[in-house]
């Protein structure tokens, strides 16, 4: 099992992160202890939205559809996946 999701910094608002892991708890320790370059700077982080896939591949899909949704509407689906 995958889990794709999205974590808010808690310092900057409007700052969104989307990603995929199969261990979102450890994966959310290494964003907030700073071991990932592309978040380090807007620590701490916090879980906004997880869904979780079969495959990899389903996986990353995803984390796609969520990455345009997020960028073209500024928003987090509210309820279901990403159209």
């Amino acid at each position: 099992m995958f889990t794709v999701y999205v974590i808010r910094s808690r310092r900057h608002k409007a700052t969104l992160y989307v990603g995929h892991t199969k261990d979102l708890f450890t994966r959310l320790l290494q964003h907030n202890r700073g071991h990932v370059h592309t978040t380090a700077a807007d620590r701490p982080w916090a879980t906004q939205l997880e869904y979780r896939t079969h495959t990899r591949g389903e996986a990353v899909r995803l984390e796609r559809q969520l990455k345009s949704f997020i960028r073209t509407t500024k928003t987090i689906p509210s309820s279901g996946k990403p159209n």
